[in-house]
């Protein structure tokens, strides 16, 4: 006759903890070591996250006349009220810097919360590196409370990201990129980013100002200015000025206003008023061995002027951006793009007005920009082979469809971009350097881009 075992367990200091549920014999046809395992983390696990850390589990088998009876002997050890934050960074800054992003100093204990701290750290700009350290345990009138020290790296610098692009087949010939980041000069984590981009026909400069947790309140601001002109065709200037609310965690949810106005060759002018929502899910750069993710869904509405017409005009747009680690080396990528613009005369519409693809933030192997569309979707896909923490070799297919005017099945044009690179931090600079082309040209030497960011 086969053996049964009676699983039972045994709660020698914490026992209130588990329900009647777990103090029920459970018959089990077989058992085993991996079994034992299996159980004693499960209730590890449980008792950690109610705030005992140090538990221990024992299994144990007693021998039946028939049946075998396996004990989980449970010591819940030291219960911990809670766990205060004890930041040390690399330098000084305001502790609403610290505090408000992960909601307090003061935290209930949960076995994820020594990888949760530092996550939601380094979410924001000017924190590149958050640890947490060895936790100690002190009691207080009667409580017990853990400290947990988290070592913080603070950015604060003049950062400098340019890059050199080279496209055959057309008249754009070398392409230059300048972003001037000035984070966190003041102390109050401040952002002011200065963008330059120029080719042979297109020459774009824009400004953006953004200041977290103003005033020690959850909200940040946000404000930009941009200019725009295509040789012999048109020029636009456009002005944006919001705000956004950060709701717990990584989530924040914004609301901006835009204005801009759009000359073309024949001096006509048109203006544009209107306003967009947006909420948002902020993640950590991409590492080795780490699945992440992020996402950003907008939604806004305004009013084309143009002569003595007025034209609604709304437009929508959805971002996730992931990575999915395979192992220790592999990973693959996806950033997931889809925008579309409502208007009741959309053959009306510039360009500018549309929503535009291409470069290498973009479906890369097409010019910056190049195509412009009422609605499109895209993957930008890469399988990634790292060689260090933040470095890798990567391959990449960004498949993309769009409509030019008409949401129809007839109004539809396919792109495709392939291509490789590799991305090297090497001490305080990253480098990168990008091969792409797309689909239509064939044999061509396509496109390389060359990027440095200290």
């Amino acid at each position: 006759m086969t053996n049964r075992f009676v699983v039972l367990v045994v709660l020698t200091y914490a026992g209130f903890l588990f329900g009647e549920s777990l103090s029920v014999s459970i018959e089990e046809p077989r058992y085993s070591l991996e079994r034992a395992g299996f159980s004693a983390d499960s209730i590890v696990r449980e008792l950690s996250d109610q705030g005992y850390p140090f538990v221990s589990v024992q299994p144990k088998i007693v021998g039946g006349e028939n049946r075998d009876s396996a004990f989980f002997v449970v010591d819940s050890g030291q219960f911990v009220d809670s766990v205060t934050v004890l930041f040390v960074p690399s330098e000084p800054i305001p502790s609403r810097l610290f505090v408000r992003p992960i909601g307090g100093i003061e935290h209930r204990y949960g076995t994820d919360l020594f990888d949760r701290i530092p996550r939601l750290l380094e979410t924001n700009k000017y924190i590149s590196f958050a640890e947490t350290g060895v936790p100690q345990v002190a009691t207080v009138d009667d409580t017990t409370k853990m400290i947990l020290p988290v070592t913080v790296k603070i950015q604060r610098n003049l950062f400098v990201d340019g890059a050199l692009s080279w496209s055959s087949g057309d008249n754009r010939g070398v392409i230059g990129y300048l972003d001037l980041d000035l984070l966190n000069l003041f102390r109050v984590g401040e952002s002011v980013i200065l963008s330059v981009y120029g080719d042979k026909e297109l020459q774009k400069a824009s400004i953006g100002v953004m200041v977290p947790w103003f005033l020690n309140s959850p909200f940040s601001l946000k404000t930009s200015g941009a200019a725009e002109v295509l040789r012999e065709e048109y020029g636009r200037l456009e002005a944006t000025l919001g705000a956004g609310y950060r709701l717990g965690g990584t989530w924040e949810a914004g609301m901006s206003g835009k204005y801009y106005e759009l000359s073309d060759s024949s001096n006509a002018k048109r203006t544009f008023t209107g306003i967009s929502l947006s909420l948002e899910r902020f993640r950590p750069p991409f590492k080795r061995a780490k699945f992440d993710w992020g996402t950003k869904l907008s939604a806004g509405s305004g009013i084309l002027h143009e002569l003595q017409s007025s034209i609604p005009r709304s437009d929508f747009s959805v971002n996730l951006d992931l990575q999915i680690p395979c192992n220790r080396v592999i990973a693959l990528g996806g950033a997931f793009d889809f925008g579309a613009v409502a208007v009741t005369i959309p053959e009306k519409l510039h360009s500018t007005e549309k929503v535009r693809v291409g470069g290498v933030n973009s479906i890369r192997g097409y010019n910056e920009q190049q195509k412009s569309y009422v609605g499109v979707g895209s993957v930008r896909s890469e399988l990634r082979f790292y060689f260090s923490e933040k470095g890798s070799f990567f391959l990449f297919g960004d498949p993309a469809v769009g409509v030019p005017v008409y949401f129809s099945s007839q109004d539809v044009e396919y792109l495709f971009g392939y291509g490789g690179g590799v991305r090297i931090p090497a001490g305080k600079v990253n480098f990168t350097l990008i091969w792409a082309r797309h689909c239509d040209e064939g044999s061509g030497p396509g496109r390389i881009h060359v990027g440095i960011r200290n």
